[in-house]
């Protein structure tokens, strides 16, 4: 009986978590011109910082989705989970698409900088899991560059998009508390080292 791709179980979980964050987010649209621009009611610019950090939140998980798979294919195929090379790729990519999308550029390397670091520590658990014997190591994995990356690549401006989206918010009194409500909200529906890894992931999101 020939064995199943190792990869696939992390391509299947990576799909999984993707349709999830689309139906989670589905109510991300944002408020009517006349809500957002509301200086008077306090719940009403809650519901918009709601709103934005929604979407940019559906985007990350998207992102951090993709880090078992990461680890799977370093895992057989003896890299180190740091690939500073790559790392920095993402990060002038980032800069890159945050000048042309008229982004706060430190903010937005800031962010991918937190996302990296988080996609690391999810690897490092999985890893040491593998190791000690928690759950069987993987055989064989995916092709980072032609599986993997296309899928980070993809959602690197989407998720610069919807940051563009926060950042008129990102300083008001709220926002950090209003993250940690949203990021309650996707408790149970993402694998567990993701909704760990959101908190690292999303520390830069808000000013206060």
């Amino acid at each position: 009986m020939p064995s199943s791709p190792v990869g696939a179980p992390w391509r299947r979980s990576l799909a999984l978590v993707c349709v999830t964050a689309v139906l989670w987010c589905a109510g991300c649209a944002s408020p009517t011109p006349e809500a957002a621009t509301s200086t008077t009611a306090s719940p009403v610019t809650d519901e918009v910082i709601a709103g934005e950090l929604r979407e940019v939140l559906s985007l990350i998980a998207e992102r951090l989705a993709t880090a078992p798979a990461v680890a799977a294919a370093k895992e057989v195929g003896g890299q180190l989970v740091t690939d500073r090379d790559r790392e920095q790729s993402v990060l002038e990519a980032a800069q890159t698409e945050a000048e042309r999308q008229d982004v706060d550029t430190s903010w937005v390397r800031e962010v991918f900088a937190d996302q990296i670091t988080a996609n690391k520590d999810v690897q490092f658990a999985l890893l040491d899991d593998w190791r000690v014997g928690v759950s069987p190591a993987p055989t064989q994995g995916p092709d980072l560059a032609a599986e993997v990356r296309p899928i980070l690549d993809r959602l690197t401006p989407a998720l610069i998009g919807a940051l563009a989206g926060l950042e008129p918010y990102r300083g008001a009194p709220g926002c950090a508390s209003v993250l940690a409500e949203v990021r309650d909200e996707l408790d149970g529906q993402v694998e567990p080292a993701v909704e760990t890894a959101l908190v690292r992931a999303t520390e830069n999101l808000c000013m206060a």
